[in-house]
């Protein structure tokens, strides 16, 4: 039997403790707007995915994720991962309270906590498109349900240092950049092989490659800058053979929406993609979180996903 009222899933380490910090705003501001919720904190690493498996197991379909973009990545994994209802079944509003938050910004959903709960009461609705990502960690295969964005290559060394730095309770809007500097001292070029609807795009050596569903990622990072989310495509960046001198210099670019200008940078778009490095599984990012190495498989599930906003 569903339930008309919310559930709240919180990870009160969010935003260096934010969320738990800050909670009693986040509550008055639903309470404020006339939201009916319960509400939950999350304990570890992944317990969000399982809290959002068992949230529409007990008849909730409606799920608000109150963290950041690993928090939100968390609660759609759940979401796929549930057999009960179609995913679109299920509505997502989300209270951004991480250190990046790189999906909202597609939806112009704001940080401030009033704001955000009066949209979650108005309740608007849109449909976005997920990827199902598959990657190999110790040959065996597992799969992932990305919402904003996937690397393989120089992004997922970021995101792993990056983490690390967060663990070690580094924060702020610089971090990415500082993970970014330290992680092009350890990567060089690797051979891949990106085939884009069954048909090989890129076959070279390459620093990375971006699968992009929202413009943003990286704490503002412009990948894919002509992004749509329920245009049933994935946009596909690779990042060819640049020295770490030319990147340093171009690096700025990436923030500004021009990156399909710098040479070496090539771009396409498709429903499905594979990725090849030769040698080693080489780690894989989803959504900032760093999950199992190469080979990799996406595919598009068009409009699965109903997004408040």
């Amino acid at each position: 039997m569903s339930n008309s009222k919310w559930m709240v899933i919180a990870n009160p380490k969010a935003g260096k403790n934010k969320v738990l910090e800050e909670w009693h705003l986040i509550d008055s501001a639903l309470k404020g707007a006339g939201v009916e919720f319960d509400s939950v904190f999350s304990k570890s690493k992944y317990h969000s995915i399982e809290l959002a498996v068992k949230a529409v197991r007990d008849g909730y379909r409606n799920i608000i994720a109150v963290g950041g973009d690993g928090t939100i990545h968390e609660v759609v994994n759940g979401i796929f991962l549930q057999k009960e209802v179609p995913t679109d079944d299920v509505r997502l509003g989300v209270i951004p309270a991480g250190s990046g938050n790189d999906w909202v910004k597609m939806y112009g959903i704001p940080a401030d906590y009033v704001k955000c709960a009066e949209i979650i009461a108005a309740g608007r609705v849109v449909k976005q498109d997920i990827f199902r990502v598959e990657v190999e960690e110790s040959k065996v295969k597992q799969s992932r349900y990305m919402i904003n964005g996937s690397g393989v290559g120089l992004d997922a060394v970021i995101c792993r240092e990056c983490n690390a730095m967060k663990e070690k309770g580094q924060s702020g809007k610089w971090i990415y950049v500082k993970a970014a500097a330290k992680s092009f001292l350890k990567m060089s070029p690797k051979l891949f092989r990106v085939e884009v609807d069954g048909e090989i795009f890129f076959k070279g050596k390459a620093l990375s490659v971006a699968l992009a569903n929202g413009v943003y990622s990286g704490g503002g990072m412009i990948q894919a800058p002509d992004a749509v989310m329920d245009d049933g495509m994935v946009n596909v960046t690779v990042i060819g053979n640049m020295s770490r001198a030319k990147i340093l210099v171009r690096f700025k670019e990436l923030f500004s929406g021009r990156i399909y200008q710098i040479p070496d940078i090539y771009h396409t778009v498709g429903k499905s993609v594979r990725i090849f490095i030769e040698g080693d599984e080489f780690p894989v990012e989803v959504d900032g979180e760093v999950i199992g190495g190469t080979p990799v498989e996406l595919a598009v599930l068009p409009k699965a996903l109903s997004i408040v906003c």
